[in-house]
């Protein structure tokens, strides 16, 4: 929700003794693309940066313009679940020549010589190895096919399971669909939750919960927080369908028949 964003900024700018804002960080979640204009307008306004979290997002759109492309810059993901993979790590995404080269110096262990072991700066050893850059190349040549056929199975859980609401994409966005996320019509407990996904498992059927709310993780037990009633309210209704872009018509038939059951 931008406006409510817009709220913790200026609350943020407004206290005395905060530290300055770096960032706002946007999550495409599930392949959905964050509202990043209006988004990027407010970290602008405080003199902040718009990063994109596009790790799930791939091949997606915001107001016709490719996920990955619309913030100052972009995370992407090639683990082995996402749209395309490269067996494991990712890549980031700017148009600004100045960060460009800092990310590749930092990934290069902040080597200040090409043949001396000379570093400025505490770097990290974050490059993808040949053979992974070149799966990820040969993956990216089928970008557009992977995300059709997640969006075909999407559309086909959507006929099949009418009495669950299967989420699509707002007006202004076109979804990856990286994973296809049904909600229950209405929330049920951590262990109700548990059980449907424990009696689907044991037909042989993989239906997960969604990813649960940041704030109630043990790491963050102490961090401060505001209410956050639609977060809480999607993790009570929330599941993970199969999204593998190679599912048959007769898989999904298999899925909802067992979901239905495990409901």
């Amino acid at each position: 929700d931008p406006g409510r964003v817009a709220e913790l900024v200026a609350e943020r700018r407004a206290g005395t003794g905060a530290p300055r804002l770096a960032a706002i960080l946007a999550t495409d979640l599930y392949g959905h693309p964050a509202d990043a204009d209006a988004l990027r307008a407010i970290a602008h306004g405080a003199g902040a940066a718009y990063i994109e979290d596009a790790a799930e997002s791939l091949g997606a759109a915001y107001r016709g313009r490719a996920a990955g492309s619309v913030g100052d810059l972009a995370v992407l993901s090639f683990n082995g679940n996402k749209v395309i993979t490269a067996g494991g790590g990712g890549a980031v995404a700017t148009d600004d020549a100045d960060a460009a080269q800092r990310v590749r110096h930092l990934s290069a262990q902040a080597r200040s010589h090409p043949v001396e072991y000379h570093h400025d700066q505490v770097g990290f050893n974050y490059r993808l190895p040949s053979l992974n850059a070149a799966l990820a190349l040969a993956q990216l040549e089928r970008l557009d096919e992977l995300v059709e056929a997640r969006r075909s199975h999407r559309a086909a859980y959507a006929e099949r399971l009418p009495e669950l609401e299967i989420m699509g994409a707002e007006p202004w966005a076109e979804s990856s669909h990286w994973l296809t996320c049904a909600l229950l019509p209405e929330p049920r407990s951590r262990d109700e939750i548990r059980g449907v996904v424990d009696r689907c498992g044991a037909a042989g059927v993989e239906v997960r919960p969604f990813f649960a709310p940041v704030h109630e993780l043990a790491p963050y037990a102490d961090a401060p927080r505001g209410p956050l009633p639609a977060t809480e309210d999607l993790y009570a209704r929330g599941l993970n369908l199969p999204s593998s872009a190679d599912l048959r018509s007769e898989d999904i038939d298999r899925v909802c028949e067992t979901l239905r059951a495990a409901l």
